[in-house]
């Protein structure tokens, strides 16, 4: 008997036990979902607030408030440090203020955190290149393109890079590959013309700026220049025809008026 109500105690104290350690367990683990709910609720509401952020900082920069878009973006920042948007929008907005260096700071950051990100390097490159850093902006390009070796615009910048550092062959054998991926930029055709004309081949040149103006017609200085390698194989009617175009859409540059009257005598010359 004794031994009985013994044994019915320890029962007791142990489904006692059990129980109160089940609860206990029950209720940590329900507080450990609420606070997960909590931290995962808070997360959600920081990155609503950080696209909200970023979009208003986009907004700004395309109404030309770039001090509001940088304030923005730098509360984007502040509120999610790890995240690249807000770095690539404030990126744009320092570009445009002219604030290279920064834009260029800024880049190194989105660089750490999307180290294979070959359109960080592009960027970088263009802001080099615009501070006058040639060697860093080919650089940036070079592996811009190793990362992405199929996009046209990296080697229509790289010609760019090799025409302003005086390689021609490199900057032809740019344009051609960037023409080659996409043929239907009138930049590259323009630039390709460019390097024709200063290396004698006018009517390769004339060809070039003839596609050019085929997807782009309202650039006067392709005509002007069309013009000039007109001019160079006598072929003045041409060269006097594109001048008038040239004269049209921009009637304000005095290059276009002197290289129409030297034609136009020219032509009268031959005539006589």
């Amino acid at each position: 008997m004794f031994w009985g109500i013994v044994l019915y105690i320890v029962i007791v104290l142990v489904a006692f036990y059990l129980v109160n350690k089940h609860n206990k367990n029950k209720k940590k683990e329900n507080s450990e979902k609420t606070e997960n709910q909590n931290k995962a609720n808070s997360i959600h509401q920081d990155l609503k607030q950080y696209h909200i952020y970023v979009k208003n900082g986009d907004m700004y920069i395309n109404q030309g408030e770039y001090d509001k878009a940088i304030h923005e973006q730098n509360k984007a920042i502040e509120l999610m440090p790890n995240l690249s948007d807000a770095y690539w929008s404030r990126i744009n907005a320092y570009y445009c203020k002219s604030e290279y260096q920064r834009a260029i700071s800024d880049c190194n950051i989105v660089l750490k955190k999307e180290p294979d990100s070959a359109r960080i390097y592009h960027n970088r490159g263009l802001l080099y290149q615009t501070m006058g850093d040639n060697e860093k902006a080919l650089d940036d390009y070079k592996t811009a393109i190793k990362l992405d070796p199929n996009n046209a615009d990296y080697y229509g910048d790289l010609c760019v890079i090799y025409i302003i550092m005086g390689n021609r062959e490199k900057a032809l054998e740019s344009v051609n590959t960037s023409i080659r991926l996409d043929p239907n930029v009138a930049q590259a055709y323009c630039n390709r013309g460019q390097l024709h004309l200063e290396m004698n081949k006018f009517v390769l040149a004339i060809a070039d700026y003839d596609k050019a103006i085929e997807l782009n017609p309202d650039m006067p200085i392709w005509y002007y220049n069309r013009g000039l390698c007109h001019c160079n194989i006598e072929d003045f009617s041409k060269a006097i025809a594109d001048f008038e175009v040239a004269i049209k859409l921009d009637p304000s540059d005095s290059d276009f008026h002197n290289s129409l009257a030297k034609a136009t005598e020219s032509e009268k010359m031959i005539k006589e």
